[in-house]
C-alpha cells in the first residue's frame, strides 16, 4: 500500500529479484491490477531503512550522515509516484562506464602498467604513486589489497607484503619513493622532476624528509601518550612545519619549487593534508589557515596557500579522502582518543546545484562500483550492534545491500530514502 512511512520501489523483476528479503520488505497488490508503476510493487518501512543506518560502519556513515533520515512529509507520501531503484543493476543502466584508472593526460602506456593499492584508499603511499599515474597521463590498471587479508599471491609478488606495488609488464616495484623515480625514468613527459641537477636534488630531499622526517614526527606527536613527552613531540613537528613553510617561502610558490608541480608535491600532499585535518583535531594545532569576516586563524599561511593548490589539481580531486574519513579511519582503526574539546571539521558544500548534482552521480559511480568492498565492510561490526534492530540480525547480509542499494537510488535521483 501507499500508507505513510512507506515508499515504492520500481516494480517488476527489479523489485522481486531479491530473495529471502528482511521483514520490513513486503508485496504490495497492485489496486488497478495492470502492470505498471503500482503492480507487485515492494515498500520499504522507513523505520526499518532508518534502523539499518545507523548501523553502517565508517565508510557508510561518511555519506549518510549529511542526509535526512527520513520520508517525504506524510501528507505527501500517499501522493509520490517517484521510482527508487532497488537493484544494482538497474542503477547501473543509468550510469555512465566507470573506468577503474581514469586519466587526466591520456597517452597509453608502454606495456601494461598496474597499480597494487589498498582497497578503501586510505593509504598515503598508495595516493601518492595514483597520483602521479595520473598526472602522468598512463593508462593503467588498479587492483585493490586488503590489508587485512592479503592474498598469497600477493604477498608471492611483493616481499614486504606492502602496498603499493607497480607491475610494469613482467616487473615488480614496491616502496612509494622507488615507484615514484621510477615513474619518471619510464615516462619522462610531463616531467615531474626540473632538468636542472641542483632543482632535481632539491626534490629529491623533500622527498626524503616527507618519509623519514615528517611522517615520524607527524604521526609521532599525534599517537603521543605520555605527558612527558607531548612538548618535545609537538616542537619537532612544529620545526618539520616551519622548515616546509620556509621552503615554500623561497621557492614563491605556489609549489615547492615554483609555479610547477614536481615530484616533492606529490610525496608530501597525502602526509600533510592527513596532519591538517588530525593535528588540529587531537592536538589543537593549526596548519591549515582560515580567513573569515571576523578573523583569521592561527596556522601557515604558505602550507596553506599549498594544500589549496594541490587540492585544486584533478588528479588529486581523484585521489583525496574527504576529512571525516580521515578522522574516523584514525579513531577506528587505531583506536585514536577523541578529545572533549575536539571539533570536527566541517565538509565544504559544492557551490551550485549542478556541481553538487555532479558531486552526487560520482559518489553514486564509486559506490555502485565498490560496493562489494562497502558491505562487507559494513558487515565487519559486531554481531551485538544488530541486536536492538529486532528480527533483523539473521538478515543482516541482504539488509545492508539493500540499503546500500537505495543510498546509491538516492545519490543518483535526489530523491530521499535513507
Amino acid at each position: 500500500d501507499d500508507s505513510a512511512g512507506n515508499m515504492q520501489i520500481a516494480p517488476g523483476a527489479a523489485a522481486q529479484r531479491i530473495p529471502n528479503a528482511p521483514s520490513f520488505i513486503s508485496s504490495s497488490p497492485s489496486r488497478d491490477g495492470q502492470r505498471g508503476l503500482r503492480t507487485s510493487t515492494r515498500t520499504v518501512n522507513r523505520r526499518g531503512c532508518a534502523a539499518c543506518t545507523r548501523r553502517l560502519s565508517t565508510t557508510m556513515m561518511s555519506f549518510i550522515s549529511p542526509l535526512d533520515v527520513s520520508y517525504y512529509p506524510s501528507a505527501e507520501a500517499g501522493k509520490a509516484r517517484t521510482t527508487v531503484y532497488s537493484e544494482w543493476g538497474d542503477i547501473e543502466d543509468f550510469l555512465p562506464v566507470l573506468p577503474s584508472s581514469p586519466a587526466v593526460g591520456g597517452h597509453e602506456s608502454e606495456g601494461k602498467v598496474v597499480l597494487y593499492r589498498d582497497t578503501n584508499s586510505w593509504c598515503p603511499f598508495c595516493q601518492r604513486v595514483w597520483m602521479c599515474l595520473l598526472e602522468k597521463g598512463l593508462e593503467f590498471e588498479t587492483v585493490q589489497i586488503n590489508l587485512r587479508d592479503k592474498p598469497q599471491w600477493y604477498l608471492d609478488l611483493v616481499p614486504t607484503a606492502l602496498v603499493p606495488a607497480i607491475r610494469f609488464g613482467d616487473e615488480v616495484l614496491w616502496e612509494s619513493a622507488d615507484i615514484l623515480k621510477a615513474l619518471e625514468k619510464r615516462y619522462p613527459t610531463p616531467a615531474l622532476f626540473p632538468a636542472d641537477a641542483v632543482e632535481k636534488a632539491e626534490v629529491l630531499d623533500i622527498m626524503a624528509f616527507a618519509d623519514t622526517t615528517l611522517g615520524k614526527v607527524g604521526y609521532g606527536y599525534l599517537g603521543n601518550e605520555v605527558p612527558e613527552e607531548e612538548d618535545g613531540k609537538k616542537k619537532a613537528l612544529v620545526d618539520a612545519l616551519d622548515f616546509l613553510e620556509g621552503k615554500l617561502e623561497t621557492s614563491g610558490g605556489p609549489y615547492f619549487l615554483g609555479s610547477e608541480l614536481t615530484m616533492a608535491d606529490i610525496a608530501l600532499i597525502p602526509l600533510l593534508e592527513g596532519l591538517a585535518v588530525r593535528a588540529p583535531f587531537f592536538k589543537q594545532l593549526a596548519i591549515r589557515q582560515t580567513t573569515t569576516d571576523e578573523d583569521t586563524t592561527a596556522g601557515y599561511p604558505l602550507l596553506s596557500q599549498w594544500l589549496s593548490a594541490v587540492e585544486g589539481r584533478p588528479s588529486y580531486v581523484q585521489v583525496r579522502q574527504d576529512p571525516i574519513t580521515l578522522l574516523n579511519v584514525t579513531i577506528k582503526l587505531f583506536n585514536a582518543k577523541v578529545p572533549p574539546n575536539a571539533v570536527a571539521p566541517a565538509l565544504t558544500p559544492a557551490p551550485d546545484a549542478m556541481s553538487r548534482a555532479s558531486a552526487a552521480l560520482n559518489a553514486c559511480m564509486k559506490l555502485t562500483s565498490n560496493r562489494d568492498a562497502v558491505i562487507k565492510d559494513v558487515l565487519k561490526n559486531k554481531e551485538e550492534d544488530w541486536q536492538d534492530i529486532t528480527g533483523l540480525s539473521a538478515n543482516r547480509a541482504r539488509l545492508v545491500e539493500i540499503a546500500t542499494c537505495l543510498l546509491a537510488s538516492q545519490l543518483l535521483t535526489g530523491i530521499q530514502i535513507l
